[in-house]
């Protein structure tokens, strides 16, 4: 259930790459589309260039985004709730056998209704014809209580445009049976590293 692993660098080094400049990329004429289940079993609207694509891959539905760039970004709606750290951790651990990370950061979190995300940006390098290739993939995960939501863009650039198209899909998200909590009280509390969130908690 972590999701799919990095497939292919974006950008092979040649005398004039310039990595600055390609992470610097980003989406331009995004307009709301709206995305359901196959099942009907949930809806969601995102930011897009064209319609998503929607299909299913065992239990899991996949939703493919296009921005507008050479890779669309790939959400996972999965029936039930997801551990956050242990999916991104499985991400990454899945995929360094294809690639060499050199960078892994996260990037921030944000709560939408009253389930944390998390965000996490990394920077990667596998071998190629000719030389090395750099790549860069992006992840956010949120876990409901009636889902868990994954979305993946491997790219290099896209950085503000990966947060608002996933920000989207996961605030937008409505299933047509949400999930009753016998909690009283909620509580998440996030541990940041000088000022930027490195992870959270939730108590009930």
């Amino acid at each position: 259930k972590a999701g799919p692993a990095p497939t292919a660098a974006s950008s092979a080094p040649a005398k004039e790459f310039d990595l600055e400049g390609e992470l610097k990329r980003e989406a331009t004429s995004l307009t709301e589309q709206s995305v359901e289940g196959a099942d009907h079993g949930w809806k969601t609207k995102v930011l897009a260039v064209a319609a998503p694509k929607v299909s299913m891959v065992e239990n899991v539905a996949l939703v493919e985004i296009p921005i507008g760039s050479d890779a669309a970004v790939r959400c996972q709606v999965f029936s039930e709730a997801l551990d956050p750290a242990g999916t991104l951790f499985g991400v990454f651990k899945a995929s360094s056998a294809k690639v060499e990370y050199r960078q892994i950061q996260p990037t921030g979190m944000q709560i939408f209704g009253n389930s944390p995300a998390a965000f996490v940006d990394a920077l990667y390098v596998t071998d190629a014809p000719g030389g090395k290739a750099a790549g860069g993939l992006k992840l956010a995960v949120l876990s409901r209580e009636d889902h868990g939501l994954l979305c993946i863009h491997d790219e290099l650039g896209f950085r503000e445009t990966f947060q608002k198209v996933s920000a989207a899909f996961f605030g937008r998200f409505q299933p047509a049976t949400p999930a009753k909590s016998n909690a009283t009280y909620r509580e998440v509390t996030a541990a940041k590293l000088d000022a930027v969130p490195v992870g959270f908690s939730v108590t009930e």
